[in-house]
C-alpha cells in the first residue's frame, strides 16, 4: 500500500507537506487551529488543501462551519498517508513528517490548542480523543501529550502543567432578553435553563462546575448534548427560548447567532486546561 502511494504521489507531484498538512486538519478539526498548529497562515493552508485535492480529483473534506469533516474518500486517504508518513519518519529521524501526536477532547478552544503548541515547541499533531480516553493513552504511550481540562486526577507517571484559565461567561442566542444587559447577575439565571456537555464524557470538570453553581445558588435543570457535536450544541443555544452555556469568551465564533456576557462578580469561574505528559 505505501509503494503505491508512493508512485501516487512522484505522478501526481504531490509533496510531502500537503500530506502533513491534510493530516492535521483532520486531526485539528478546524482550519484555525491546524493552521497554528503548522505555524502557517490559514488561506497558505487552504490553499495546500485546494491543491492536493485538485491533484488526486477528489474532494478530502466536507466543511461544516469551522469544521472540517474528512469525506468518506477522504477517510480512506489519510489511512494510507498516515501509514506513509509514519515510514519516512522512521526512515528519517530528520524528517518533517516526524512529530509528536497531543490529544484534544471536544471543546477544546484554539486559543488554548495554540498555547500548547507554543510550551512543546516542536512540531505537533492535535488528535481528536474523547475525555475518558486521554490519560490511557498517554500512559501507553500512544500519544506523546493531551490537554486536559481541570480539574483531573492524575495516575502515577504522569505530570500536568496549567497552561490556560479562561473566565466563563453567560452564552446565548443573539435575541436572548438577557443579551440585552453588560453583565449577567446570577439572579438573571434563576429562570434558565443551562446547556451542557454529557456529564460522563468529562466526570470531574462537571461535577466542580455543578458545585461552583450550586455554591452560588443556582441548581438549573439541565440540557445535555454530546459535546463532540458542536454544531448541534450551538444550534441547540440559537433556538432554545430559555437556554443558555457557560463558556470562555475564546469560544464564541463570528456571526454565529450567539451571544458572550461576562459575569457581574464571579472572576474564580474559570475554565482551566493543562498540557499532561508522561513523568521522565
Amino acid at each position: 500500500m505505501t509503494h503505491d502511494l508512493h508512485r501516487q504521489l512522484e505522478r501526481d507531484a504531490i509533496t510531502l507537506r500537503q500530506l502533513r498538512s491534510a493530516v492535521v486538519v483532520a486531526d485539528a478539526r478546524t482550519l484555525g487551529a491546524a493552521a497554528n498548529l503548522l505555524g502557517v497562515a490559514q488561506p497558505s493552508l487552504a490553499q495546500q488543501l485546494r491543491r492536493l485535492e485538485a491533484a488526486l480529483g477528489v474532494e478530502l473534506f466536507s466543511v461544516l462551519g469551522e469544521e472540517y469533516r474528512p469525506t468518506r474518500e477522504g477517510q480512506r486517504f489519510l489511512l494510507k498517508v498516515r501509514t506513509f508518513i509514519d515510514v519516512v519518519a522512521d526512515m528519517d529521524p530528520a524528517s518533517p513528517a516526524r512529530h509528536i501526536r497531543v490529544g484534544r477532547p471536544p471543546t477544546t478552544w484554539d486559543a488554548v490548542v495554540s498555547e500548547a503548541g507554543r510550551r512543546i515547541d516542536v512540531p505537533a499533531v492535535a488528535v481528536a480523543i474523547e475525555p475518558v480516553e486521554q490519560l490511557h493513552l498517554v500512559t501507553t504511550g500512544r500519544l506523546d501529550a493531551t490537554i486536559v481540562r481541570l480539574p483531573i486526577e492524575l495516575p502515577d507517571g504522569l505530570a500536568a502543567e496549567e497552561i490556560a484559565a479562561l473566565p466563563l461567561g453567560v452564552v446565548m442566542r443573539a435575541a436572548h432578553p438577557l443579551s440585552a444587559k453588560d453583565v449577567i447577575e446570577w439572579s438573571d439565571l434563576a429562570d434558565q435553563e443551562l446547556l451542557r456537555p454529557e456529564p460522563g464524557k468529562d466526570p470531574a470538570y462537571s461535577a466542580w462546575l455543578a458545585g461552583a453553581l450550586a455554591a452560588r445558588g443556582w441548581y438549573p435543570r439541565s440540557l445535555t448534548i454530546d459535546a463532540g457535536n458542536d454544531t448541534l450544541f450551538l444550534d441547540a443555544l440559537r433556538f432554545g427560548e430559555r437556554l443558555v452555556a457557560l463558556r470562555p469568551v475564546a469560544a464564541m465564533r463570528e456571526d454565529d447567532g450567539l451571544c458572550w456576557r461576562p459575569f457581574a462578580d464571579a472572576p474564580e469561574l474559570r475554565e482551566r486546561f493543562a498540557l499532561v505528559t508522561r513523568r521522565e
